[in-house]
């Protein structure tokens, strides 16, 4: 079964980026610009709980119990951890002391999810920070920006890497990263100058410490993508009779003839679902520490 909705804030704007997640599962979905989603269920699952959850906003649990449409509000809320020390360009603050927009990440958010790369893993993890897959194809790029859109040209954010400006979050493994920070207002530019136009993501990765014990990790995953969502099409000879009258309203000389017409009736619709939309798509990953 599927299920969808739309998840928004107090006053009824739908939020981008809120993880919706089955409970006990790695099987979930993120809203998009619109705070919409849609999530496959498969049918053992059908009693579990949705979760809801995004930075700044108390989590929700929602019984799942058959239904097809969940809409969900979330309040304004959870843990502000002030104290915590938050990485801010050239140095560090205590979060209380800081007076521009900054979000932080716990790696511990992100070091565990089934993700291929760094920034799916921080999808649904800052408020204002927007990660969307660019197109359909399996396993391709995303798009990323910082409180949306904000100019016809280039939106990326500058993405700065252990001080290293210009890093890639694609060949970063996400059980490496030890905290993220985003800078999303002016102030990031008084530092990286008009490179921070669109904002800036921190990375500061995982390193050994004095007296700590040598230790190696291996995490690895597999997963699958399959279209959840089919496309009805017309079968050719239909397509050929409907733009045959299309041409004839507009005073032009039909495209097919009755018996190309009949030719494409008596072939068949084909196999193209099941060759090109039924197949499964494999992803894996495997990293050592």
């Amino acid at each position: 079964m599927s299920v969808s909705g739309k998840v928004t804030d107090e006053k009824g704007i739908g939020l981008p980026g809120v993880s919706v997640q089955i409970k006990g599962t790695n099987i979930g979905a993120v809203t998009d610009g619109n705070g919409l989603y849609s999530l496959s269920v498969p049918d053992e699952l059908a009693s579990k709980n949705l979760t809801f959850s995004y930075l700044g906003y108390v989590s929700q649990d929602i019984s799942i119990a058959g239904k097809k449409t969940i809409n969900v509000q979330l309040k304004a809320g959870g843990d502000n951890a002030l104290e915590d020390v938050v990485v801010i360009g050239y140095g560090t603050q205590k979060r209380v002391s800081i007076t521009g927009s900054v979000s932080t990440i716990d790696a511990k958010n992100i070091e565990n999810k089934p993700v291929l790369n760094a920034y799916q893993a921080l999808q649904g993890e800052a408020p204002n920070l927007i990660i969307q897959q660019s197109n359909l194809n399996p396993g391709s790029d995303v798009t990323v920006n910082i409180r949306g859109v904000g100019t016809l040209g280039d939106n990326t954010p500058l993405v700065v890497v252990d001080g290293i400006v210009g890093g890639n979050l694609n060949t970063i493994n996400p059980n490496d990263i030890a905290s993220v920070s985003v800078l999303k207002d002016a102030g990031s530019a008084a530092i990286y100058g008009s490179r921070a136009a669109n904002g800036v993501i921190l990375i500061t990765t995982k390193a050994g410490k004095l007296n700590q014990k040598t230790t190696v990790s291996y995490n690895g995953s597999y997963g699958l993508q399959d279209a959840n969502v089919l496309v009805h099409k017309v079968p050719a000879w239909q397509n050929a009779y409907y733009k045959n009258e299309s041409l004839v309203n507009s005073g032009l000389s039909p495209a097919y003839t009755p018996d190309q017409i009949q030719q494409l009736k008596d072939q068949g619709e084909g196999t193209w679902k099941i060759e090109n939309l039924l197949r499964t798509a494999p992803q894996q990953s495997h990293n050592v520490n």
